[in-house]
């Protein structure tokens, strides 16, 4: 886990591809999910929400080509994969290039 991150850190702008978590300060909902959403990447993102008005919220504005809440995805055998610069094609997909 890493703390205190801000944006100009290089584990906010890059994609790492191990189990880590960044925190970073926000000032409300609408910051953090455009903080959240500046990257150039979008393979996954977990949501955590007390509110499920704020979860849901956070679901259709995150840029990301999964979104995962309370981390729980029962959809795993449905068609998924990234947005952005985050892979080509989506895994359980006819259209996976091969």
């Amino acid at each position: 886990m890493l703390a205190n991150v801000t944006p100009a850190m290089r584990d906010f702008r890059e994609e790492i591809v191990d189990p880590v978590a960044s925190l970073l300060r926000f000032r409300g909902e609408q910051d953090v999910l455009a903080q959240a959403s500046d990257t150039e990447y979008g393979l996954v993102t977990y949501v955590s929400a007390r509110d499920q008005g704020r979860w849901r919220r956070a679901a259709e504005a995150l840029q990301f080509g999964e979104v995962t809440i309370h981390g729980f995805n029962d959809a795993i055998n449905l068609p998924h994969g990234g947005a952005k610069e985050s892979g080509i094609g989506k895994d359980c997909s006819h259209w996976v290039s091969r």
